[in-house]
């Protein structure tokens, strides 16, 4: 079983939503790193829709997850642009390809999971990086208030500088 290291992605005092990262140990680059400079690429077919995550990503942090409906289903993996928006916020959206995937161990503390094309099979079937996705998220559940806790908002590692899950 590999073993995978909890970062900070997006994570400032100022943020009503904070957002963490997951990387496996032997890589060199978080799988939300992955993600972006997989399809945030000058001339990419796909880089408006990342560029719209991006930006989405900014409204969650500045406003709080509270502005976009996401079901309350524990343990599972849930996926960036949202189906919908409960909140307006200043953004045009007609479509997205992509997913990026998440937990919210937390309200307002997510952790970024890493994505894909959103639809990139024949009948609709996800992409891998969503069976991956769910890998992170049985992973961390498990380890929930074990190896890390969360105190005033922020993911704190209970030994050591980083937060390691087995």
């Amino acid at each position: 079983m590999k073993t995978f290291v909890i970062e900070e992605f997006y994570v400032d005092e100022q943020n009503r939503c904070n957002f963490y990262t997951v990387k496996f140990d032997d890589e060199d680059v978080s799988e939300t790193v992955k993600f972006f400079e997989s399809y945030d690429v000058e001339g990419h077919e796909f880089r408006d829709d990342v560029l719209y995550i991006t930006v989405l990503i900014e409204e969650i942090a500045a406003k709080g997850s509270q502005i976009i409906y996401r079901p309350r289903d524990e343990a599972r993996a849930l996926a960036l642009p949202p189906e919908k928006m409960i909140r307006e916020i200043n953004l045009e959206y007609t479509g997205n390809n992509l997913r990026l995937y998440y937990v919210e161990l937390r309200t307002n503390i997510w952790l970024l999971l890493g994505g894909g094309i959103a639809h990139n099979l024949p009948k609709g079937n996800p992409p891998i990086a969503f069976h991956e996705a769910q890998y992170f998220v049985k992973k961390a559940v498990e380890a929930y208030n074990i190896e890390y806790k969360i105190h005033d908002g922020r993911v704190i590692p209970a030994n050591g500088t980083e937060i390691i899950i087995y």
